[in-house]
């Protein structure tokens, strides 16, 4: 059996490395994505525990005679898509979603491979030379990832 180190994250740093995780090679790291992602993933309980809303935004995009792109600005948080009230269409989701407040700092113990962990430090260390880190959340990551792995490798 591979040799698995526990990680403890919270949901945001949980969705932040679904994101990163992206690229693969070869069919072996797409497997291990594909595994790493279904890790990561909320399962049925969690889903029910953090209530989670989806950000929806109305597509309606009109142009002015000089060509500038003009969008509707309605957008809600909800569980199902909404429809827009001005334009009577449905609206597509942002990306974004909150869940309950109060489930923000709560961790769960995630098990990685030594693969999907070295996927994720090479990810992290690739966005960090590009100078691609850009929120708290992908600077936590590289921390926890990264920069705690070169602690544990010099003792």
């Amino acid at each position: 059996m591979a040799d698995k180190t526990m990680v403890k994250l919270n949901m945001g740093e949980r969705n932040t490395l679904m994101a990163l995780v992206q690229s693969f090679d070869n069919f072996a790291t797409y497997k291990i994505v594909q595994k790493l992602k279904m890790t990561l993933s909320p399962d049925e309980k969690e889903n029910a525990e953090y209530s989670f809303e989806l950000l929806f935004r109305c597509p309606h995009v009109k142009y002015d005679e000089d060509g500038r792109r003009f969008q509707c600005e309605f957008q809600e948080y909800g569980k199902v898509a909404p429809k827009c009230p001005v334009h009577d269409e449905y609206c597509v989701p942002t990306g974004f979603m909150k869940w309950k407040p109060e489930m923000a700092a709560k961790e769960k113990e995630i098990w990685l491979g030594n693969k999907a962990k070295s996927l994720i430090v090479e990810t992290l260390t690739k966005l960090n030379g590009e100078k691609k880190l850009t929120t708290d959340m992908d600077i936590a990551l590289y921390v926890k990832f990264v920069e705690t792995g070169k602690e544990e490798e010099e003792e």
